[in-house]
């Protein structure tokens, strides 16, 4: 399925706007029986809205909100519960970093200020009942080493983090981080 089309990115440029927030699923990345294969028909679609943001000028945050593997999620629920897979599932886990890890060397030539990168929309942690610290000591500890990864390959991409349950991951932005809350 199409989920971004040339027409919509050209209109926001026409009509003043010079950015676009792209929320999308690394779900639809991957095979749904195995993770580690990357559906190509699905990339060359991240490809194809990247160009049109650099031909109409409009600036690209790839915003992603779901984990490889899960598909058919039915509620908003279900999808935030999977969501936290990533801290909770090494599978799961690795498989997100190296999915960031694959955007990131595949649009390193991308201008920065063409293309930023919000890590984890909509995340969550597993244990809502932990204190807040050590809920965001895990958040912290797991999307550190992905950030640092991303600037391996281009030291200036802009990469973004959201607040976890309006908590500030302040130590997400001490190693350069822009905080989203």
């Amino acid at each position: 399925a199409k989920y971004f089309c040339e027409d919509k990115i050209r209109y926001l440029s026409e009509n003043g706007f010079n950015c676009v927030r792209a929320v999308y699923s690394f779900c639809f990345l991957s095979n749904p029986n195995d993770i580690n294969q990357i559906n190509i028909a699905e990339l060359e679609q991240l490809d194809e809205l990247i160009t049109w943001g650099l031909k109409y000028n409009v600036h690209v945050m790839l915003s992603i909100t779901g984990i490889p593997g899960v598909w058919g999620m039915t509620t908003e629920e279900e999808n935030l519960n999977a969501n936290n897979a990533v801290f909770n599932d090494p599978v799961i886990g690795e498989a997100f970093a190296r999915y960031w890890k694959m955007l990131s060397r595949r649009y390193a030539g991308i201008p920065n200020g063409a293309l930023s990168f919000e890590l984890m929309a909509e995340s969550d942690v597993p244990n809502h009942d932990a204190e807040i610290d050590e809920n965001l000591r895990l958040y912290c500890d797991y999307l550190t080493p992905i950030a640092k990864s991303i600037w391996e390959d281009r030291d200036d991409r802009i990469v973004i983090v959201n607040d976890l349950w309006k908590n500030v991951p302040e130590r997400m932005a001490e190693i350069g981080c822009c905080l989203s809350l």
